[in-house]
């Protein structure tokens, strides 16, 4: 079974990481490496710039040649005043990005690391979670923090970029 990592992006001013966004992050994909060593990784970020910058920090970190971005894991606040989708869990694009999740788990080994924002990283891990009948509902993440689930030990745990 694959392990999760649902991460919440660094602090931000405008569109980029601020110097403490960049530490936060720095200091998270350290915490990833010691909880999860040299095991495989596969990445999907939101593409809001500051998700981007945060997941390129990560990558560097534990040695990811690339990731994907994903429109459908972005904050529904940073969608573009023409292009409305109503609030995220009624959003058609939550099933597509849980579905993501779900496929990936079922075909690999490793860990899957999704960097998103608040509200949507807590609610992936939960869901995740709750597959494997995981209690996930715990967290109020801040920036540069993530959860970490591992359906193996059936366990999850704060993962700080603190």
């Amino acid at each position: 079974m694959a392990k999760l990592i649902s991460a919440r992006h660094g602090d931000y001013k405008g569109e980029s990481l601020t110097e403490e966004g960049r530490e936060q992050i720095a200091r998270l994909a350290e915490s990833i490496h010691e909880a999860l060593g040299d095991i495989p990784y596969f990445m999907v970020s939101s593409t809001v710039p500051r998700a981007v910058q945060s997941s390129q920090i990560i990558a560097d970190r534990l040695g990811i040649a690339s990731f994907e971005t994903e429109e459908y894991i972005c904050d529904p606040m940073d969608v573009p005043s023409g292009n409305k989708r109503g609030t995220f869990l009624a959003d058609r694009n939550f099933d597509k990005m849980m579905g993501m999740v779900y496929a990936w788990d079922e075909k690999a080994e490793g860990a899957l690391i999704i960097v998103s924002h608040g509200h949507i990283a807590e609610i992936m891990a939960d869901m995740f979670g709750s597959k494997y009948g995981i209690d996930v509902t715990e967290y109020n993440l801040e920036k540069g923090e993530a959860v970490y689930v591992d359906p193996d030990t059936k366990s999850h745990r704060l993962l700080p970029g603190k």
